[in-house]
């Protein structure tokens, strides 16, 4: 006799299908059995058919339409088709039916985190905690939505609270340790990775997160090891090939392939070390974004340089760029390889030496990054941040933006002698050309700023209070690029801060 223990225990073991095909029988036999069909969406939720799900608990609801935990369901699957504002009705719906409950709580927090409607899911969360102030879970989940929120000071105190209650909480003990990172305290954002990955070796992403304090830290031996683990985490794709990594050895007779993986800023920063590979290999071929191929074309080290998308020639071994630094054995004071290390084409040089004003002081410009970057909320600004630094009459500024935001402020009278040149570049060749004939240029952190400093150009670049690990901690220059100056928050979103010295610095500059 089958029913709904049946279906529990049966989903429970794991095994889906089977508890799937249990229950639908029941619903075959009692089409108005409402648990049954709550419990079918929840496995089809669990396998992944989302809009079979939103029909089984739609078709629940409006026979049993005061069931609250069914409505939790439905805003769950809502969260997870993208449908944000109908989750957050779904669970507003629950909690009115059951204003107790913290769970109920926690679903919609959950939503709105989803939605990245940050205060509404902090506030939610801090509800559901009040009501189960022991649950290493729900303070795990307000940490979570802090940390997010860049409130990394009280993100701390919930995991804090949820090691106490729980302190083999892997998770927890992870993301403490991340947000000690972003506040600078390595040593002991260190001890909590470790902890995290002690609990959970395969752990990929605390591994990953290890990595990056590592690295902040100029641990780069045991940094570049633990990066590997990147590989392992499904969100960073990174394209497989059949053949086998290049372990560094000499291979005289092979060609080497490289391929990019990340930002175009992290492709421009590590492939001054294709030259050190090149030493060892008989070839390298370098696989790109197409905006970089006519840049790269010329960079040493590399023999062939091929558009992402396009056919690839043979090759014998293949290494992602980012692992190329581990492979090679780059440490904290071996960084610095040959400055400039990327040059612009002469004739596009003098394309854009013909359309610039000469007789002041050029500054190009970059304000914002790629909006798809996971941290680009943070380390990107608005061009209104830079209106009181434009009013300088000395100077005139070429905006170097591509896809360009804030475009449509360019024109206004406030922004009169920022001159949109981005409008006109056609790849980083151009924008090389461009930076050329700048004075110096001022981004945030973006491809802009590497490629600047790669080109051996004058650069600041301006950081939020929770960089990269690449810039480390407390230092106004980098020994990545020597002609980088760091521009650093002093507290989280304060970008105010950051140009009231810059624009001390470039009157100073312009003084000199």
């Amino acid at each position: 006799m089958e029913d709904l223990s049946t279906v529990i225990n049966t989903l429970n073991a794991g095994n889906l299908v089977q508890a799937e095909t249990i229950c639908r029988n029941i619903i075959n036999k009692n089409p108005q059995h409402t648990e049954a069909l709550h419990l079918m969406g929840i496995i089809q939720l669990q396998s992944g058919k989302l809009h079979d799900a939103e029909t089984s608990l739609r078709t629940a609801l409006q026979i049993k339409p005061d069931e609250a935990p069914a409505y939790s369901s439905l805003g769950n699957v809502l969260a997870r088709l993208g449908k944000f504002e109908e989750a957050v009705e779904c669970h507003k719906h629950a909690i009115s039916l059951i204003p107790s409950s913290a769970k109920a709580r926690s679903n919609l927090a959950s939503a709105y985190l989803s939605w990245n409607k940050i205060d509404p899911a902090i506030e939610e969360y801090r509800n559901a905690v009040s009501m189960e102030p022991n649950s290493a879970e729900l303070h795990f989940n307000l940490g979570t939505a802090l940390q997010k929120g860049g409130k990394y000071e009280e993100a701390c105190v919930s995991f804090r609270s949820a090691l106490e209650l729980n302190p083999d909480h892997k998770r927890a003990n992870m993301n403490l340790g991340a947000s000690l990172r972003s506040l600078g305290f390595l040593d002991e954002a260190i001890l909590y990775l470790r902890r995290a990955t002690g609990l959970a070796p395969d752990y990929a992403d605390a591994q990953w997160n290890l990595a990056l304090a590592l690295l902040m830290s100029g641990d780069y031996i045991n940094g570049w090891k633990a990066y590997e683990w990147r590989l392992k985490i499904p969100d960073i794709t990174i394209r497989k090939f059949p053949q086998p990594f290049w372990d560094g050895s000499v291979r005289p007779d092979n060609t080497l392939l490289i391929h990019a993986e990340q930002g175009i800023g992290d492709t421009i920063q590590f492939i001054r070390y294709a030259a050190t590979a090149r030493k060892k290999v008989g070839r390298v071929i370098l696989y790109c974004h197409a905006p970089l191929v006519k840049l790269f074309s010329e960079v040493n080290g590399v023999d062939q340089v091929v558009s992402a998308g396009a056919p690839l020639p043979g090759f014998d071994f293949q290494l992602p760029l980012l692992s190329l630094p581990g492979v090679i054995g780059i440490t904290a004071d071996r960084i610095t390889d040959k400055i400039p290390y990327l040059k612009a084409d002469m004739g596009l040089i003098n394309k854009w030496r013909s359309k610039i004003i000469p007789e002041k002081y050029k500054v190009g410009l970059v304000w914002a990054g790629n909006p798809k970057h996971l941290d680009d909320h943070n380390r990107s600004c608005k061009l209104s941040a830079f209106a009181g630094l434009m009013k300088m009459p000395e100077v005139i500024f070429y905006s170097l933006q591509k896809g360009n935001s804030d475009t449509q402020t360019i024109n206004k009278t406030e922004s009169t002698n920022l001159i949109d040149a981005g409008v006109k570049l056609t790849d980083f060749a151009d924008t090389a050309a461009l930076i050329a004939n700048m004075d110096l240029v001022i981004s945030v952190d973006t491809a802009v700023a590497h490629l600047a400093g790669a080109l051996g150009r004058r650069v600041w670049t301006l950081l939020p209070f929770a960089p990269d690990w690449r810039w480390m901690l407390n230092r106004e220059d980098t020994p990545w690029y020597p002609t980088m100056r760091l521009f650093r928050q002093s507290r989280f979103g304060d970008w105010d801060g950051v140009l009231a010295n810059v624009e001390q610095a470039l009157k100073a500059y312009i003084r000199s």
